[in-house]
């Protein structure tokens, strides 16, 4: 009976874990068109302090909602700032719970002078 039940486990556990969890970039059907980052961002809102800087996305959802946009927002961050090069980033994030939506807070953006 024990031997029964272990392998009903494995096989439940096996096929767990098989899911396909979404897309991947090693999927060839999946192929988005980027479009522009958004007109209203407002640079005005960035931090700089240093080698770091802070961009206020504030948007529910998750990083992954918002993909995209937030390698867009980076993007145009580096395009925006030529004399700092990139070393580092992160999103600062809420993770979803009971009773609590998942939120994008902002981008934290470590960088150094372009020599």
């Amino acid at each position: 009976m024990r031997f029964f039940i272990v392998i009903i486990v494995v096989v439940l556990f096996v096929v767990m874990g098989c899911e396909k969890s979404g897309p991947s970039v090693f999927d060839q059907a999946v192929i988005e068109q980027t479009p522009p980052v958004e007109q209203s961002l407002s640079w005005s809102t960035v931090t700089t302090i240093g080698n770091h800087s802070y961009l206020p996305i504030n948007k529910y959802g998750t990083p992954y909602d918002y993909r995209v946009e937030i390698l867009q927002v980076l993007g145009e961050f580096e395009k925006q700032h030529l004399e700092f090069q990139v070393t580092s980033w992160s999103v600062d994030k809420q993770q979803a719970a009971h009773g609590v939506s998942s939120y994008i807070y902002g981008l934290w953006i470590d960088h150094k002078p372009r020599n």
